[in-house]
């Protein structure tokens, strides 16, 4: 074997002794660089995609999940500073009690609950129309006994007393009529009604029943009630039609 042929024999030996170096090297590598990685803690990095952002303080809530979707109508936000749409209306009207009944002038309620004192002379002057005729109380009073002045009379038992109404009566119409307010009858102040006494009134007016008023005159005439001593009226329905009302 000559000089070259040793050289290519010792080269080979070399390079056969260099292959399993290099791959121990080489694995030790890796092993040191995954040791490195595992000791280090990885940054957790997070990718959002089309995600909104989350709404402002002053912007209002989000709709609900499926609100959309649903078909549902959303309710309207107020603006900032605005009037809540679900407080009540400062200017709308409540309903409004009914105002209770005033009494007339005269200090009296609705026939059958006056309060008020009628003492008789209240209906002095008082009028009303009653077809045809105009009546107007000439004079209102009370008295325990009745006369015409002409012998006929008659006394209010113990405990009652006549209350006279004497009245003007004047035929407004075109032709005669007679007044015969037969059906009239008195209210009192506690509600009590009292129909006139047709047998007292004959005895101090029997004279004007059966005559009748032409047009333009004047009669005076009397409805009569016989009541409790003290009573009295706050309303006198004339025939049972036309109020006579304390003035």
């Amino acid at each position: 074997m000559d000089a070259s042929d040793r050289r290519r024999g010792s080269r080979g030996v070399l390079r056969a002794a260099a292959i399993p170096v290099a791959v121990f090297i080489a694995a030790t590598g890796c092993v040191a660089t995954v040791a490195a990685l595992t000791a280090s803690p990885l940054s957790t990095v997070r990718v959002t995609v089309g995600e909104e952002p989350a709404p402002r303080a002053q912007d209002p809530d989000p709709p609900a999940a499926g609100a959309e979707e649903s078909g549902e109508p959303r309710a309207p936000t107020p603006e900032p500073g605005g009037p809540d749409p679900d407080a009540a209306d400062p200017e709308a009207e409540e309903p409004r009690e009914p105002a209770a009944p005033q009494s007339p002038e005269s200090g009296q309620d609705t026939a059958g609950s006056h309060t008020a004192d009628v003492p008789p002379e209240s209906f002095n002057g008082a009028e009303v129309y009653h077809h045809p005729f105009g009546v107007v109380v000439e004079l209102c009073y009370t008295d325990s006994t009745i006369t015409d002045g002409m012998g006929s009379h008659a006394a209010a038992p113990d405990g009652m007393e006549y209350l006279i109404y004497r009245l003007n009566v004047t035929n407004l119409g075109e032709g005669p009529a007679v007044f015969d307010p037969v059906d009239s009858y008195g209210v009192s102040t506690d509600g009590t009604v009292y129909p006139s006494d047709l047998d007292a009134e004959v005895t101090v007016a029997w004279d004007y029943f059966w005559g009748p008023i032409v047009p333009d005159e004047t009669v005076t005439t009397h409805i009569l009630f016989l009541v409790p001593t003290g009573t009295e009226m706050a309303e006198v329905m004339v025939d049972g039609l036309s109020p006579l009302t304390p003035n």
